[in-house]
């Protein structure tokens, strides 16, 4: 998991193509809601400062987030594989028309 937010400096970071460099593949990518993070706290590089930090996650509430979510390669493979295998099988398994074998 990756979250930036959007807007340069992030944005030039371009970190799908990063990603792919390293023999990752994106899997999703969603909005940042810090509330679904119990315990999360927004923090710059510099740590708080009341000057110019935010209290409650303001900072990120403000703007738009988004989390990348990445995975390996192989395992994107493997996971696609599995997907399919799952759908032949349940093809397999459904029931015909006409077919009262209850």
């Amino acid at each position: 998991l990756l979250t930036l937010r959007a807007g340069e400096p992030y944005d030039s970071w371009d970190v799908k193509t990063l990603a792919r460099s390293l023999g990752l593949s994106l899997h999703s990518a969603e909005p940042f809601h810090p509330a679904a993070y119990p315990g999360y706290a927004h923090r710059r590089t510099i740590g708080f400062d009341d000057r110019i930090s935010a209290q409650n996650n303001e900072d990120i509430t403000r703007s738009r987030c988004v989390t990348y979510v990445f995975w390996r390669r192989a395992d994107a493979q493997e996971q696609a594989t599995t997907q399919k295998g799952k759908k032949t099988k349940k093809a397999r398994m459904a029931p015909r028309a006409g077919d009262d074998s209850d």
